[in-house]
C-alpha cells in the first residue's frame, strides 16, 4: 500500500487554496486505487432532486467527464443511498443496490471498459459532501478498506475547517489558542482557556509533535478543536486549535453534542465512525444517540431521516423521494400536501413554520393537517409520525416479499 503519511499531510494542508488541496487529494489517493486513471475529487451539494456538482478536480478529463454525466443521471432516491452508503469506502455497485440505478454508471462507463467505481464520500452532516472515487475494480480487498478508512473522517474534518475559514489565510488571529510545539499555552480565547481543555489541548499537541508523519493527528481535539501546524515568516512552529465542530440548527431540545451524534447517524455513519470523527468515545457517541431518540420520540437510528430535521437528511427535503411517498402510504390514501405537512410537523415544525415552508396559509396548514389525521385515524402529529413509520414498515416489507 502507499504510505499513509504523504496522503494525510496532503489532507491537512490549509496553507493551499481549496481548489489545490483538491488537486493535491486527487493525486496523493490515485495509488491508492487500482487503477491507472485518474481519481475524481468532487465537491457536491444535495437537494431534493438529487446531487448537484460545484467542482470537480481529476487529472483526467474524460473521467470527470464520465462522473459527472453518471452523477447528474441519478434519481434522488438513488443519490440519497450512494451518498449515505458511501461513507464506508465500497463500489458504486455496493452503494447503488436496490435502487433501480445499479447499471447506471456502468452504462455511462462501458464504452471505456470501466468495471466498477471505487471509492468513498466524506460526510459531517451537513448538505456538502466531498465524493472521491476513480474507475476500478468490481470488488475490492479488506486490507484496501481497513488502510484508507480511517482517513475518511481526516478528509471530512478538513473539508469542513476549510469550509468554516471561507477561503481566509490561515492566521493566528483566527485560533482558539496557540500552543507551541512543546504543548505550552501561548494565547487562549474563552471556553479554550478552562484548565481542563488547556490539558486536553496540551497532550494532543505533545503527541501530534511527537509524531511527524501526521499518522496519529486527532480528527477533533475534546469534540471541539482542530490543532493545525502553521509556521511563521521566521521557521518557527506553532499549533492553532481552531473550533471545527458541526454546527446544526436545534432540534427537539437536543444538546448541542446529541444534535451532531443524531445528525451523522442520519446520514449513515455508525458509532465507531461518529466517534473517531467528533474526537470522543464511542460508548460517549452511544449514550448521546440513545437519548437524542429518546427527545426525538423514535426507537432506531434508522427512523432519523424521516424525523429529524430537514437539513440533517443526506438529501434535504427529499423525505417524499428517498424515503417515505405517497405511493408507499397507499392505505391512509394521504395526498401530496397532506403529507407534506405532516412530515414537517413530525420535524416538530409549527403551523405557522410550515406555512412559511410551503409559502401557504396557517389556515391551510390547520386543515390539511386536519384531514391527514382523520385518514390515519390518529389525533396528535406524535401520533401521525408513528403511523407514518408503520406505514412505511408494511410497504419496504411488502416490497421485499418475492411475487
Amino acid at each position: 500500500m502507499p504510505p499513509t503519511d504523504e496522503l494525510l499531510r496532503a489532507i491537512v494542508d490549509l496553507e493551499i487554496s481549496d481548489e489545490a488541496w483538491r488537486r493535491a487529494l486527487a493525486q496523493k489517493l490515485r495509488p491508492w486505487f487500482p487503477s491507472e486513471l485518474g481519481v475524481v475529487v468532487a465537491e457536491l451539494t444535495l437537494h431534493a432532486g438529487g446531487a448537484r456538482i460545484e467542482r470537480v478536480a481529476s487529472a483526467d478529463t474524460g473521467v470527470a467527464g464520465i462522473f459527472s454525466s453518471a452523477l447528474g443521471s441519478l434519481s434522488a432516491p438513488a443519490a440519497h443511498a450512494v451518498v449515505t452508503r458511501g461513507s464506508r469506502i465500497g463500489t458504486y455497485t455496493e452503494w447503488s443496490e436496490g435502487t433501480g440505478a445499479e447499471a447506471l454508471w456502468h452504462e455511462f462507463s462501458g464504452d471505456a471498459g470501466f468495471e466498477d467505481w471505487v471509492g468513498f464520500c466524506a460526510l459531517d452532516g451537513g448538505e456538502r459532501v466531498l465524493l472521491i472515487c476513480a474507475p476500478g475494480a468490481e470488488s475490492l480487498s479488506d486490507a484496501f478498506r481497513r488502510q484508507l478508512q480511517p482517513l475518511v473522517s481526516h478528509v471530512a474534518t478538513m473539508f469542513r475547517l476549510r469550509r468554516s475559514l471561507g477561503g481566509a489565510a490561515l492566521e493566528a488571529s483566527l485560533a482558539d489558542a496557540v500552543l507551541d510545539p512543546r504543548g505550552k499555552l501561548l494565547h487562549a480565547e474563552e471556553p479554550a482557556k478552562a484548565r481542563t481543555l488547556r490539558e486536553k489541548l496540551r497532550e494532543a499537541v505533545r503527541r501530534r509533535a511527537g509524531d511527524p508523519s501526521g499518522v496519529l493527528w486527532d480528527r477533533l481535539v475534546a469534540g471541539r478543536w482542530s490543532l493545525v501546524d502553521r509556521f511563521d515568516f521566521d521557521g518557527k512552529r506553532h499549533f492553532l486549535a481552531i473550533r471545527n465542530d458541526p454546527h446544526f440548527r436545534p432540534r427537539h431540545a437536543l444538546t448541542e453534542r446529541e444534535r451532531q451524534v443524531a445528525r451523522m447517524a442520519a446520514q449513515g455513519l455508525m458509532n465507531k465512525e461518529i466517534a473517531f470523527a467528533l474526537g470522543i468515545a464511542e460508548s460517549t457517541v452511544a449514550t448521546h444517540l440513545r437519548r437524542a431518540l429518546g427527545k426525538i420520540g423514535v426507537t432506531r437510528r434508522s427512523e432519523l431521516p424521516l424525523l429529524y430535521e430537514e437539513s440533517a437528511r443526506p438529501l434535504a427535503g427529499v423525505r417524499h423521494a428517498a424515503v417515505i411517498t405517497p405511493g408507499e402510504v397507499s392505505a391512509p390514501e394521504l395526498t401530496p400536501s397532506e403529507l407534506e405537512v405532516v412530515l414537517l410537523a413530525a420535524d416538530g415544525r409549527s403551523n405557522q413554520q410550515i406555512a412559511d415552508v410551503r409559502g401557504s396559509a396557517v389556515r391551510t396548514v390547520a386543515n390539511l393537517l386536519r384531514r391527514a389525521f382523520q385518514k390515519l385515524g390518529v389525533s396528535s402529529r406524535t401520533e401521525a409520525a408513528a403511523a407514518l413509520r408503520q406505514a412505511r414498515k408494511e410497504a419496504r416489507e411488502q416490497f421485499r416479499t418475492p411475487r
